[in-house]
C-alpha cells in the first residue's frame, strides 16, 4: 500500500537462492475539472440556455480528455481539453474523464471523491410566435397606444418586446413589456412620440429565461 523498494529471496530444494526486487512508485491521482463557457440566457455559464444556444466545455487535469454526453462519449481520447455544441437537449447531462501522463484516470461522471461533479443543461424554448397576430386596440390623441397581442403558442408570462414605428418619422429599436396570460396580452406603447409615426413593426420577442426571438414582418398600422 505503500511505495519503496520490495525484496523477495526463494530457495529450491537444494538450497539454491534467487533474490529479485521491485521499485514500486505512487503518482498523486488526477482530478478532472470540468467548466463551461456560454452566454445564452439572462445569466451567463449557469448552465441554462436558450434552444440553439452554444456552449463552450472546457477540461482540467489530464493529458488525456474525453468528453460524454448522458454517459456516452462523444470522441476516442483526444489532447484538446475542449469542445463546442449547439445541439443539447433539455436535461443532458455533460461530463469528462482524463488520463494524465502516468495512465492515471478520473472522471466527473460519478461526481466526488475527487472529480467535480457532471453538469445538468437546461435548454428554455425560444418564444414561438407562430399563429400570433397583431391588432390595434386603442389609438386616441394623446392617449398611450394600445395593441392587443393574439399569441397561440405563447405560455402565459412576462415578455420584453423590441418594436420600431415608422413613417414620416422612424424610431427604432424601442423597448416595451407584455404580459400574456390565456394567449392575450395587452402592449402599451405610450403616446406616440409625433403623428408621423404611422406603423408599429416587432423586431423580436425575448421571454423571462432571456431567450430572444428575431421576427420578421409582424407589424401593424397604428
Amino acid at each position: 500500500d505503500s511505495e519503496g523498494t520490495y525484496t523477495v529471496t526463494v530457495t529450491n530444494a537444494n538450497g539454491c537462492r534467487g533474490i529479485d526486487s521491485v521499485v514500486v512508485s505512487q503518482y498523486a491521482p488526477p482530478v478532472a475539472q470540468l467548466g463551461l463557457n456560454e452566454s445564452s440566457g439572462i445569466m451567463p455559464n449557469d448552465s441554462i440556455i436558450c434552444k440553439g444556444g452554444t456552449i463552450y466545455f472546457t477540461g482540467h487535469g489530464g493529458a488525456l480528455y474525453q468528453f460524454l454526453i448522458n454517459g456516452f462519449p462523444l470522441s476516442i481520447w483526444d489532447t484538446k481539453p475542449y469542445f463546442e455544441i449547439s445541439t443539447l437537449q433539455n436535461g443532458d447531462i455533460v461530463s469528462l474523464w482524463i488520463q494524465d501522463n502516468n495512465g492515471c484516470e478520473d472522471t466527473t461522471l460519478f461526481g466526488e471523491p475527487r472529480g467535480r461533479s457532471p453538469i445538468k443543461i437546461q435548454v428554455e424554448e425560444l418564444p414561438n410566435w407562430t399563429g400570433a397576430q397583431l391588432s390595434l386596440q386603442s389609438s386616441c390623441k394623446g392617449e398611450p397606444v394600445l395593441l392587443r397581442m393574439t399569441c397561440p403558442n405563447m405560455p402565459d408570462g412576462p415578455y420584453d418586446i423590441v418594436y420600431g414605428l415608422t413613417g414620416a418619422n422612424n424610431f427604432l429599436n424601442n423597448k416595451a413589456s407584455v404580459g400574456i396570460q390565456n394567449s392575450m396580452g395587452t402592449l402599451n406603447l405610450g403616446p406616440l412620440p409625433n403623428a408621423g409615426a404611422t406603423r408599429f413593426s416587432m423586431n423580436a420577442i425575448r421571454n423571462a429565461a432571456g431567450c430572444e426571438r428575431l421576427l420578421d414582418g409582424a407589424n401593424t398600422a397604428i
